[in-house]
């Protein structure tokens, strides 16, 4: 099974870790197998903001 993904432009983190970017890049078509997490984006004017939350396996 395939995905359809939305590239970003390169990913920024602020001082305080909070990553953004300015603009989607493009789309691509992956294995589902390989899909880690999903994650959410927030757009304040012109960027957008990822919502992510990571989880450590230990």
């Amino acid at each position: 099974m395939l995905a359809c993904i939305n590239w970003t432009s390169l990913v920024i983190e602020d001082s305080v870790g909070i990553k953004y970017f300015h603009q989607f890049s493009g789309y691509d078509f992956i294995d589902v197998t390989t899909i880690d997490r999903c994650v959410g984006f927030i757009k304040v004017d012109n960027l957008y903001y990822i919502i992510d939350k990571e989880v450590n396996n230990i």
